[in-house]
């Protein structure tokens, strides 16, 4: 319709200029009249050609299917606050997870998505392929790393020993002493080699669930000492005023607990590829200040590692 309504515009502008020149040459009018229409005709058909193309291509993007987002799934214990904390409406926060949001955020082409189950299956489920990252404040240790895959540090940590005297300042004074860990964790772990060293000096484990508020014990009796990360300690006394006194763990025996005093996701061997993609959103989050923001939110002063330690993954 738009074709003929142009057609005929350019017919009758031209009829009315033809009329104006008189009566003489009419043959030679009737033929540049002739030409005239073609023209018109042409030129309308070129137009809707060209309308109805740009059109269907207007069409075609509005309609194109999105770029596929793949789902990342992120496990974890759920516990210890302040770097892991879930919310009553199942929502996982703390320190770590804000920075694995932030990560993701700058990582459009995927989804995360966070489940929370018990530590041995975060391993297991990592390994597996379950789950493409394990999150829970890990620290590095060589034998983890002959089955996992580190990404860059988040975190800076250290240690102290939590009683309601101070009386225990190294593994070797806490002997005899009872103390509640989880299983598979770093502190437990090295709780357990000391006992397996120094049988005459072993300390009295006792293993329970993950959540459990162990500061409480130590403040109640039900336990003499623990050892805790230091946020971690800053943590429970702002929030129940326990009173118990933190002593710095000894540089030696911190180094039993993880051998350097960095956190890190977890990858399977098989994910280094995502690893590589979230390796370089860290160093991004390292370098614009963003760690040491997020450090000061939660725990009220920096943690953000060394710049040194982005260089190049440990293993």
């Amino acid at each position: 319709m738009k074709k003929r309504s142009v057609i005929l515009s350019a017919l009758s502008a031209l009829t009315l200029l033809l009329a104006g020149c008189g009566s003489s040459g009419s043959s030679a009018s009737d033929s540049s009249t002739a030409d005239a229409a073609k023209t018109a005709d042409s030129a309308a058909e070129s137009t809707a050609d060209s309308a109805a193309e740009s059109t269907a291509e207007s069409t075609a993007d509005s309609t194109a299917e999105p770029a596929e987002v793949k789902t990342i799934k992120a496990a974890t214990m759920g516990s210890p606050s302040p770097y892991i904390v879930v919310e009553e409406d199942g929502t996982v926060t703390g320190y770590d997870f804000k920075v694995l949001n932030e990560v993701f955020n700058r990582l459009p082409q995927y989804k995360l998505e966070t489940v929370v189950t018990d530590i041995g299956s975060v391993f297991t489920g990592v390994q597996s392929g379950l789950y493409d990252i394990g999150v829970n404040n890990f620290s590095y240790n060589a034998e983890r790393a002959e089955t996992y895959l580190y990404s860059f540090p988040y975190d800076t940590v250290s240690y102290v020993f939590l009683t309601k005297d101070g009386s225990v300042k190294s593994f070797e004074d806490a002997a005899g002493k009872s103390f509640h860990g989880t299983a598979g964790i770093s502190v437990t772990n090295a709780i357990e080699a000391w006992n397996e060293k120094n049988p005459d000096k072993a300390i009295k484990v006792e293993y329970v669930e993950s959540g459990t508020n162990i500061a409480q014990e130590v403040y109640d009796g039900t336990v003499e000492f623990t050892i805790m990360d230091k946020a971690m300690a800053v943590e429970y006394e702002k929030n129940y005023s326990y009173g118990l006194t933190a002593v710095d763990v000894p540089e030696e025996e911190a180094r039993t607990i993880a051998d350097n005093s960095w956190t890190y996701y977890l990858f399977a061997k098989e994910n280094d590829a995502l690893r590589q993609e979230i390796n370089a959103v860290l160093k991004q989050l390292r370098e614009d200040g963003t760690l040491t923001k997020y450090g000061n939110e939660v725990f009220g002063f920096d943690t953000a590692p060394d710049a040194s330690q982005y260089e190049k993954t440990i293993n």
